[in-house]
């Protein structure tokens, strides 16, 4: 593999980490990938730099290095977004973070278990406010 397309590749899989949370914006091969605008989680980034998701509408694909684009989602909105399907999965009460932080592990939510885990007092901010503190 060109040196060019271990660079591009490395760079992909330092941005998109398997858990994080992403929109597709443009695809090429609509016959096979869900529509854009609908967003997924990364499960994991190959040797080429390919970005193997899975939609929130159920399907599974693979995206192209180069080819298709999708967008980051920042982490404030994915743990609003995470945090609403705990509760809406599990019934969980938003203000108690253990039992929060037991359903996000369950759901495989890292981004909302580990701001549970590690500070109870900022998630509690996320909570009253529906932002984190900067």
């Amino acid at each position: 593999m060109p040196r060019i397309y271990k660079a591009a590749a490395h760079a992909r899989r330092a941005r998109y980490k398997p858990g994080c949370r992403v929109e597709l914006e443009r695809t090429v091969d609509p016959q096979s990938k869900p529509e854009p605008g609908v967003r997924g989680t990364v499960t994991r980034v190959d040797d080429a730099g390919n970005l193997f998701c899975t939609w929130d509408n159920g399907l599974t694909g693979i995206l192209v290095c180069g080819v298709d684009m999708v967008k980051l989602l920042p982490t404030t909105q994915t743990i609003r977004e995470q945090a609403r399907k705990a509760a809406a999965a599990s019934r969980v009460d938003l203000a108690d973070a253990r039992a929060v932080f037991e359903v996000a592990v369950e759901m495989d939510f890292v981004e909302l278990a580990n701001l549970t885990f590690t500070d109870s007092k900022l998630y509690s901010y996320l909570v009253q406010i529906g932002e984190i503190a900067p």
